[in-house]
């Protein structure tokens, strides 16, 4: 099994993103008109990079995050920062 080691660069040094927006229900459980945008960021610095396949430019790495500030998980999270440099 090979180990992955992450440098203070790859964890200190968040990629930059844009903020996207994409309309959903506000309820799914009880479905009504009421919508509201949902937040996500993006980067696509590294796409087609490294690609392995023609109709492929590479792997997406998705993070879903959790009960808090989007921006502040991107920040925070590395490894994923590694991932899509290293893939």
């Amino acid at each position: 099994m090979a180990s992955l080691l992450l440098t203070d660069e790859a964890l200190s040094t968040p990629l930059p993103f844009q903020t996207r927006y994409f309309n959903t229900t506000l309820d799914h459980l009880q479905p009504t008109h009421e919508t509201f945008e949902q937040r996500y960021l993006i980067n696509d610095d590294y796409v087609g990079s490294l690609s392995t396949e023609e109709d492929c430019p590479g792997p997406i790495f998705l993070y879903t995050g959790n009960e808090g500030p989007i921006d502040g998980f991107w920040e925070s999270n590395g490894f994923m920062h590694y991932l899509a440099k290293k893939y």
